[in-house]
């Protein structure tokens, strides 16, 4: 229940989009209490964002690493000096764009990651679409895992 946290706020989204995390300065990076909060949130309702923080590599590593060991893309550019921050740069006349279609990050993996921050910098006013989405709703129970991935296409 979005009441049931101390040092978090949270507004819900949508059922399978999470919610928005008010309350915390993420640029600070998390408290443990503030941790304990956002993983029971996490296990909750799986997705998450928060507008609060930009610019914070070394902050959302740390963050990160909250979690976890972090994944490192082993084909993806990344940010000299952080090979955790997979880097993604388009423009109006880029030919390809990271996730042009609806894919899952790297879902084939033996152990996928537990999940993905993104941290966005320059937005265009129209376009750029990035969602998250919640994969333990959007399984019907009693659905094999093999229609699943068929259906929706997860794919590295």
């Amino acid at each position: 229940h979005p009441n049931n946290y101390l040092y978090i706020q949270i507004s819900p989204f949508s059922p399978a989009l999470g919610a928005e995390v008010r309350g915390i300065d993420l640029s600070q990076g998390l408290t443990n209490a503030q941790f304990t909060e956002v993983i029971r949130l996490f296990w909750s309702i799986r997705s998450f964002f928060s507008g609060t923080a930009r610019n914070l590599t070394e902050v959302q590593i740390k963050i990160g690493k909250k979690f976890g060991k972090l994944h490192i893309h082993p084909a993806a550019p990344n940010m000299e000096g952080y090979p955790e921050i997979f880097v993604i740069h388009t423009h109006r006349h880029s030919k390809i764009a990271n996730g042009e279609f609806w894919h899952s990050d790297v879902s084939c993996d033996e152990e996928p990651p537990l999940g993905t921050m993104l941290q966005l910098h320059l937005l265009p006013s129209i376009g750029g679409d990035t969602l998250f989405a919640n994969m333990y709703q959007a399984k019907k129970p009693g659905q094999s895992l093999t229609h699943f991935f068929n259906l929706y296409q997860v794919r590295c």
